[in-house]
């Protein structure tokens, strides 16, 4: 009997790695972003670019702007940040999924940005190891993933892991006290609010110019009554909370033609009103 050898495997995977394994840049506004792809991780990140997002941000831009990107995911909103700012970003993401962050971390260096950081933490009212309700997802990156699985129907989620979430506000303090505008970019699945309530004794302290572009996912027809009417208490006191802290906001698909906000619009730019 010939005893089995692995290492026929690991030429293999010597061979293909650089298959699956690659990086290719991508172009946005004026700005060639190098977009790493590790095992189908990052492939998103080629496509579909330019979008409302992208051009909020273009517009709240202001030299040493520092963008704070909750819910980094795999860096979707620091490559448009990038192209925004140049390699010289100013740039902090969380996200409580690990994996997520170790590949924004390659994003970065990819793109030699050395004002730039991501933290693999969320962020909520304190230290606690808090489970991720994950969707369909084999490469463990799920967008939809989320610390709140009130937000669709359980049958979506399959499966879960842990994660590390900090103190918002101990932690804003930290990474804004060098900062005198700073954007908050807020998308982590239908916990906006409780991140919200849980950053608000930092929100309430704060002299610097902020501005917040925040996910706020609207009812969906295919979504059971309970879904939906969950989803849409939870915009009404998000823009509650905002509107008690001086902010107003509107959708980025109006911003600036109008103030009406639409049941289809996710993300929403607040900024604070003028006294």
């Amino acid at each position: 009997m010939v005893a089995w050898s692995i290492s026929p495997i690991n030429s293999l995977k010597q061979i293909l790695r650089p298959l699956i394994n690659y990086r290719l840049s991508t172009r946005l506004g004026d700005c060639d972003v190098r977009v790493p792809v590790t095992m189908g991780i990052g492939r998103q990140n080629l496509d579909n670019l330019s979008d409302n997002i992208y051009e909020a941000l273009k517009g709240l831009h202001r030299p040493g702007a520092l963008l704070v990107d909750i819910g980094a995911n795999t860096g979707q909103t620091l490559i448009k940040w990038l192209a925004v700012s140049g390699a010289e970003a100013r740039y902090c993401g969380f996200d409580i999924n690990a994996q997520c962050v170790a590949y924004v971390e390659r994003l970065i260096k990819a793109n030699k940005m050395a004002n730039a950081i991501a933290l693999p933490v969320g962020l909520g009212p304190s230290l606690e190891l808090a489970s991720l309700a994950i969707g369909s997802d084999i490469i463990g990156v799920d967008p939809g993933a989320s610390t709140n699985s009130d937000l669709r129907p359980s049958s979506f989620y399959t499966s879960s892991k842990q994660g590390v979430v900090v103190e918002a506000s101990p932690m804003l303090k930290a990474v804004t006290k060098d900062s005198t505008d700073v954007i908050i970019k807020l998308d982590i699945e239908g916990s906006e609010l409780q991140v919200l309530q849980a950053m608000a004794s930092w929100l309430a302290d704060q002299s610097a110019s902020l501005s917040f572009i925040i996910e706020i996912l609207p009812p969906h027809e295919l979504f059971p009554d309970n879904v939906n009417a969950y989803r849409v208490e939870t915009k009404r006191e998000i823009f509650a909370l905002m509107r008690q802290y001086g902010y107003e906001g509107s959708p980025l698909s109006t911003h600036g033609k109008g103030s009406q906000v639409g049941t289809k619009d996710t993300d929403f730019l607040f900024k604070r009103v003028q006294a």
